[in-house]
């Protein structure tokens, strides 16, 4: 790890939905700021204040509203009472909410606030222009793909509109929500691309031949169950519901 590099303090919470668990970010500094809060686990929690050494925590960055992005933002206020929390939603109680190109301080550097919808209605990315690096919660996953949650704030169209706004940006690595550090988030971000259309163009010959929702996650997820396959069942719907509204990708 590079001088300045964000810390990673893994939140704990290991799961079918969040694999290994959910990575919290660190960002030290003259304004030590932490991406992401977690679920509140005592470890978690632990963690930051042995990275702190003593000192407050500035802030809190939260990248959306899901639960485990989210929920560990209450435990975190009992222990730093003084902390910002920044976010797009209000569920959480933030101190403030997040405007889309709005800069904030981030340990000793300043982040710009992107808006990324499409995995959640509220979601954002936080870029740093100087360094050319992106702390994308869920926007990114280093493999395998992103659950857009119809019904529950996911939107596909609007998922691929912000992976193309990222890639725009240009960055040279990226901090994700699960998994590894990116270091190639361009050839991420247009295999994440590829990958949707490619699931869209099956899902569009399959709805041709008259298969439902369901029979189509049956189809194309066949060894699923339980969460995952849940999972799979809203991505597929929010598949067919931008190929309802504007036909399958080309």
């Amino acid at each position: 790890m590079a001088p300045g590099d964000p810390i990673l303090l893994p939140a704990g919470n290991p799961g079918p939905y969040t694999g290994e668990g959910n990575n919290t970010w660190l960002i030290d500094g003259a304004q030590p700021t932490l991406v992401d809060a977690g679920t509140g686990q005592p470890g978690h929690l632990e963690a930051i204040a042995e990275a702190l050494d003593g000192r407050p925590l500035a802030r809190v960055l939260v990248t959306h509203d899901h639960s485990d992005h989210a929920s560990g933002v209450a435990a975190i206020r009992e222990c730093w009472p003084d902390v910002e929390v920044l976010a797009v939603a209000a569920a959480r109680s933030p101190a403030r909410t997040l405007i889309d190109g709005e800069r904030v301080p981030a340990g000793s550097r300043m982040l710009q606030v992107v808006y990324t919808p499409g995995h959640a209605a509220d979601h954002v990315c936080f870029w740093d222009p100087v360094r050319r690096e992106l702390f994308s919660g869920d926007l990114l996953l280093a493999s395998g793909s992103v659950v857009i949650p119809a019904g529950r704030g996911g939107d596909l169209a609007a998922y691929l509109a912000s992976l193309e706004r990222v890639a725009a940006l240009g960055p040279v690595r990226a901090y994700p929500g699960h998994g590894p550090v990116i270091d190639d988030p361009a050839a991420t971000i247009a295999a994440a691309i590829e990958r949707r259309r490619q699931r869209e163009a099956d899902i569009a010959r399959l709805l041709d031949e008259g298969l439902t929702a369901d029979a189509i996650v049956d189809r194309l997820y066949p060894d699923l169950t339980g969460p995952l396959r849940q999972a799979a069942a809203l991505t597929v719907e929010a598949h067919i519901v931008r190929i309802r509204q504007t036909g399958p990708s080309r």
